[in-house]
């Protein structure tokens, strides 16, 4: 850790409150098989991940590459809402789960198309997805990358009808993701505009305390699916999400 006294000790917390997540995700009864609570399940596993490599780079001077994977927390988020308003509707979970399936023969397609091989198996398998989901298809047969949600479903789509409606701190998000000259420019807490090359010590507030503000949304929305009482560890988040505001106080 890049940090001591009162921002170690708050750093500190922010990993007690993921480990304390990790615990009670490790107690879980998974079952593999096609139904809301897992796929709810795999998502915030997933999201839990996330967290974890955000609070390793940010404590450790590089707050853009935290931000970028708090990205992921966001788009996670809005994922899980909007199943969340779907949970009964059997066949959009059935094509959550095939929309894997899908893309993973899409990935084979592509490679075929550049030289590698893939097998007829897998190119039956996914003429044989395209005639079951024809109807969420475009003109050439393609699906969108959320298909599984409707045809032509582009995340902001997606987003817009979830509680958690895309913002400015999601494409703040994107531009520093994604490399770009305007990327070179954008780093957290560099209000110099100085080229930077390695840790810094400002700037790592931003991504933990959006990422903590989606996180614990996704908290609340999976002691749902496992009706379970998680207000212990969402109060912990709570406080993370005041710790690292840009008001932020003590933590006495």
């Amino acid at each position: 850790m890049l940090f001591e006294g009162e921002k170690a000790n708050k750093l500190l917390y922010y990993g007690s409150t993921i480990d304390d997540v990790r615990q009670l995700l490790s107690k879980q009864r998974v079952i593999e098989e096609q139904t809301y609570k897992y796929a709810q399940t795999r998502i915030f596993s997933r999201m839990t991940l996330s967290m974890c490599e955000i609070l390793v780079l940010a404590s450790n001077g590089y707050p853009n590459g935290a931000f970028s994977l708090s990205r992921q927390v966001y788009e996670g988020l809005v994922i899980m809402d909007y199943l969340r308003e779907h949970s009964c509707d059997e066949d959009l979970i059935e094509r959550f789960f095939d929309s894997y399936n899908i893309s993973i023969l899409q990935l084979c397609k592509r490679t075929k198309e550049d030289g590698q091989q893939s097998t007829h198996i897998e190119d039956q398998k996914l003429e044989d997805y395209t005639k079951k989901y024809s109807c969420f298809c475009d003109a050439k047969g393609r699906f969108s990358d959320y298909w599984w949600a409707g045809k032509s479903f582009s995340f902001k789509k997606l987003s817009n009808q979830t509680r958690f409606k895309s913002n400015y701190m999601y494409k703040y998000t994107c531009e520093i993701t994604h490399m770009s000259f305007l990327n070179s420019f954008l780093h957290l807490g560099n209000n110099e505009n100085d080229i930077l090359i390695g840790q810094s010590e400002e700037g790592y507030n931003t991504p933990l305390w959006f990422a903590m503000i989606c996180f614990a949304d996704a908290m609340n929305i999976f002691s749902e699916v496992i009706d379970e009482n998680w207000n212990e560890v969402i109060g912990k988040a709570e406080k993370c999400i005041q710790y690292f505001s840009p008001d932020a106080p003590n933590m006495t």
